[in-house]
């Protein structure tokens, strides 16, 4: 693969961060000034992220398992959103928003097909269909959610060399999302790929 070939787009590049350690309280301490955005640590089960525009704060749920490499790679990926969002003139916060409702109608529908007691299956699996189609969509396929996960694969992947991270990514994402990374995808991992020392 060219790497001239894929750039072509800007990518956000998150500060370099470190992380030594899974404790709450530490990391709490050791982020308490940082403010753009706020960054908040919590326990919970599934280490995981999310960026809230509205209150322009990071939240890192972070368990037991949790290893400093994997609650760094996370909090650099909402980070990145974070900075997306201020680009996009908080359109990209009101895109999720919208996508959220529509699945949590699709959710009400469906529980008030439950309680019918003819339901028609046909149409269940359908709206079913739709409903999975709009939650990958929202968490995994649009343009920021790519960029997102090709800076992960090139920081977490680094060692492999790039042709085994690509393999990764590619197999990985399939697998997630039941479709092939997009062009612009990989256009997006090729740029981190060339950053990866200093991710």
């Amino acid at each position: 693969m060219n790497f001239k070939n894929y750039i072509q787009e800007g990518i956000i590049v998150p500060p370099k961060i470190k992380i030594k350690t899974n404790d709450i309280t530490s990391l709490n301490k050791q982020f308490k000034g940082y403010s753009d955005p706020e960054i908040k640590f919590e326990w919970d089960t599934g280490t995981h992220g999310e960026y809230i525009p509205a209150l322009d704060q990071i939240i890192i749920y972070v368990d037991d398992t949790a290893t400093p490499d994997i609650i760094e790679v996370i909090l650099q990926h909402e980070i990145i959103h974070s900075v997306q969002d201020k680009k996009s003139g908080m359109r990209m916060a009101l895109d999720i928003q919208k996508q959220q409702q529509e699945i949590t109608n699709l959710s009400s529908y469906v529980d008030d097909l439950d309680d019918d007691e003819e339901i028609d299956v046909d149409l269940l699996q359908k709206i079913m269909s739709l409903k999975k189609k709009l939650q990958n969509k929202m968490e995994f396929l649009n343009h920021e959610e790519e960029m997102t996960y090709s800076f992960m694969y090139a920081k977490m992947y680094k060692n492999l060399g790039f042709k085994k991270a690509m393999k990764q990514l590619q197999d990985e994402w399939l697998e997630w999302t039941d479709k092939k990374p997009t062009n612009r995808m990989l256009k997006y991992f090729a740029m981190y790929w060339q950053l990866k020392d200093q991710l």
